[in-house]
């Protein structure tokens, strides 16, 4: 399964490098954990990713991102995004985030979340957390 990621990340590199001039990219994240589900980036992958990415100076909040399609100047930025409201987004994702000046969108469900659907028992954000 690593190495499945490995290669899948580097396709992802791969496509970025090739076609970042004309469109922008939205990397989307569910969970940075040693899980091992399918939905999970380990800390230390996620680390090297955003790494890489603060390198290309073309990271963007994804306001930027949707504001620049409508005037054409979101060409060749990238966006990340955060789904379902892990916990680890502000114990893990944020402080790396933080380190390399990333701005990123965190989308949680309102409500009360139905664990099944999420697949997983990893712990969300609180709403305390999430206010803070």
């Amino acid at each position: 399964m690593k190495a499945l990621r490995h290669i899948l990340w580097g396709l992802l590199y791969i496509f970025a490098r090739l076609f970042l001039r004309e469109s922008p990219i939205i990397l989307m994240y569910h969970s940075i954990s040693r899980d091992g589900s399918l939905h999970t980036v380990t800390p230390e992958h996620f680390h090297a990713q955003m790494k890489e990415l603060a390198k290309t100076g073309k990271v963007v909040p994804l306001s930027a991102l949707v504001e620049g399609l409508e005037d054409k100047k979101g060409r060749g930025v990238i966006a990340v995004t955060f789904d379902d409201g892990y916990k680890d987004f502000l114990t893990t994702a944020l402080p790396t985030l933080r380190e390399f000046t990333i701005p990123a969108t965190l989308f949680v469900s309102g409500g009360d979340v139905d664990r099944a659907e999420l697949g997983n028992a990893l712990p969300l954000l609180s709403k305390e957390e999430l206010r803070a």
